[in-house]
């Protein structure tokens, strides 16, 4: 074992400095962060936190910023290559895994590592796993691989019950995974001792592990927004979009907290399945109906909430909005150009835009500071000390205000070039209408049973 892994486990003072630093720029990076279930995570070590994956380095970042501990958490063994990046990565507590691609013979070194994993937890040590294996937007859970549940198996027969290893569920979900200043909600469930299916392991390994993959999968599922019906998940997902709004409007402002707009979209999800399961042929209307909508939608590349008539004083309130963050909107664009060309530059050379947030949050960790120290000089050098030290503290307010302004405009120039297009094509807004008031008749029983469900 590398003597940089063999210490990746224990309690580490520098580690701790680090985490306190860039968590303080975390709940920055976020408009609100809402955590439900601490008290489910238990005291000591022996623990294995397990999330869904839908937003690349985020999501691990999520539990350890949430949560009290230092788990270790396992990437793709090709991060590691560089001897460099190697060190560091073991010093922020991430060891490799090994996957197919890295080729059939590196495929057996993931023995190593469960090894190592093992006596992370046997040695009162907490670990992180995304179980789904790989990620992705989708707000559903995938199948859950089998390599958590080889090392928990492990890991409780070394430990023999002391401490008594429990794997720890947490459902995670954002109101958008590629915008800066969005929601996040973290979700920890109760815990799920190993020690309760050893037996069952013993006599036979693979029902051992289908039995806590089951009760696994149920756990998460519970936590998060799960649009689990995957051949048509692309059609639920849209009767989420338009349904969850009008739930929220329905419960006239009850649940206006981030929390309390992830327990309606929940809500909204299970009621939905409950309801087709009991009426499968209008399920296949309505879907057939959320098919065609998306259609026409994707004709013109426009996002759902687009298409939603807004009256006379909200069109008002929009443009007064756009037109008093203009002035701090410029102010903060160009004293944040350079982080902005930078992040620009380098989101344009990223392959898999699940990556998008965590780019933005890793550059702009580095590059926004020394942005800042650059304003700093320039300003005390060449301007009064006290209107330098003013200017200074306006420049991360008129940078929050920039980043708010540029969402509101790309909704607003959405809202309006549909209404655009529907002036040129009067058929297509017609139609549009009809068939997403006639999608909002078929889901007035879940609406029914989701407000019922909150009650």
């Amino acid at each position: 074992m590398d003597p940089d892994e063999s210490k990746v486990g224990r309690w580490s003072w520098k580690y701790q400095i680090v985490k306190i630093l860039v968590r303080i720029v975390f709940y920055l990076f976020y408009r609100r962060i809402y955590v439900t279930g601490r008290e489910n995570v238990p005291d000591g070590g022996g623990l294995i936190f397990v999330a869904n994956h839908q937003n690349a380095l985020m999501d691990a970042l999520a539990v350890i910023f949430t949560s009290n501990y230092q788990p270790v958490y396992l990437a793709r063994a090709d991060l590691f290559r560089n001897p460099l990046i190697a060190r560091i990565l073991l010093f922020l507590k991430i060891m490799p895994v090994y996957r197919f691609r890295d080729g059939v013979d590196s495929m057996g070194r993931n023995e190593d590592t469960f090894e190592k994993t093992s006596a992370i937890l046997s040695g009162g040590g907490c670990i992180g796993i995304m179980p789904e294996g790989n990620h992705g937007d989708e707000k559903r859970l995938r199948i859950l691989k089998k390599g958590v549940f080889r090392i928990a198996f492990k890991a409780a027969e070394i430990c023999d019950g002391s401490p008594d290893v429990k794997i720890v569920p947490v459902g995670l979900d954002y109101s958008n995974t590629k915008r800066v200043f969005e929601e996040l909600v973290v979700n920890y469930g109760k815990p799920l001792p190993v020690s309760e299916y050893l037996g069952l392991y013993g006599l036979h390994p693979q029902k051992g592990i289908n039995a806590m993959r089951k009760d696994l999968a149920e756990s998460m599922q519970s936590l998060m927004i799960d649009v689990r019906d995957e051949s048509n998940y692309g059609k639920d997902k849209l009767l989420l979009d338009i349904g969850c709004p009008l739930l929220i409007k329905q419960l006239s402002g009850r649940y206006s907290r981030t929390i309390n707009r992830f327990e309606v979209c929940r809500a909204f999800t299970r009621s939905m399945y409950e309801y087709f399961e009991k009426n499968p042929r209008q399920a296949d209307q309505t879907r057939l109906k959320s098919a065609t909508f998306s259609e026409m939608l994707n004709k013109y590349e426009i996002p759902p909430g687009s298409i939603e008539k807004h009256g006379t004083y909200k069109n008002f309130l929009s443009v007064a909005r756009r037109v008093l963050c203009f002035p701090p909107f410029i102010a903060g664009y160009f004293l944040h150009i350079i982080p902005y060309i930078v992040i620009h530059i380098a989101l344009k050379k990223l392959k898999d835009p699940q990556f998008i947030s965590s780019f933005k949050f890793g550059i702009g960790f580095v590059v926004i500071p020394l942005n800042y120290i650059f304003l700093a000089v320039l300003f005390f050098c060449y301007l009064p000390a006290v209107i330098a030290a003013l200017l200074l503290a306006a420049v991360p307010v008129t940078g929050f205000i920039a980043c708010r302004c540029n969402s509101y405009s790309q909704d607003f120039k959405d809202i309006m070039r549909f209404r655009r297009i529907c002036r040129y094509d009067k058929d297509f807004g017609g139609t549009v209408y009809r068939l997403r008031s006639s999608i909002i008749k078929d889901l007035a029983p879940v609406l029914s049973l989701a407000e019922e469900k909150l009650k």
